[in-house]
C-alpha cells in the first residue's frame, strides 16, 4: 500500500497500480484517524480469514476431484477393461 485515506467514516488503502481497498466503518464515536485505520485493518483481517476454517474441511488432495478423479480438467477417466474370460476372445 502507497497511502491510506481517511475520511469520517472511511479508510482508503490505496495501491502503486492504482488499487483501492475502502473500509467503511459504522457511525459512532468520533475516533482520530489513526483509530480509524486500526479498526478498518482488522475488519480486513476478519475478512481474509472469513470462510477459511470450512476451506480448509474441504480441501482435496492435490490433483483430485470430489469424486477422486485425478484425470485432467475437462478430460474423463477412462475406466479399465472387464477382465478377461480365459478361452474367450
Amino acid at each position: 500500500m502507497t497511502c491510506t485515506v481517511v475520511s469520517h467514516d472511511r479508510v482508503e488503502f490505496r495501491g502503486d497500480g492504482g488499487e483501492v481497498i475502502a473500509v467503511t466503518l459504522a457511525a459512532g464515536p468520533a475516533l482520530v484517524d489513526e483509530e480509524l485505520v486500526a479498526k478498518a485493518k482488522v475488519m480486513l483481517l476478519h475478512a481474509a480469514s472469513f470462510g477459511s476454517e470450512e476451506e480448509a474441511d474441504r480441501k482435496l488432495s492435490p490433483g483430485s476431484d470430489v469424486s477422486g478423479s485425478t484425470a485432467a480438467p475437462g478430460q474423463e477417466q477412462a475406466e479399465a477393461p472387464p477382465p478377461a474370460t480365459p478361452g474367450v476372445p
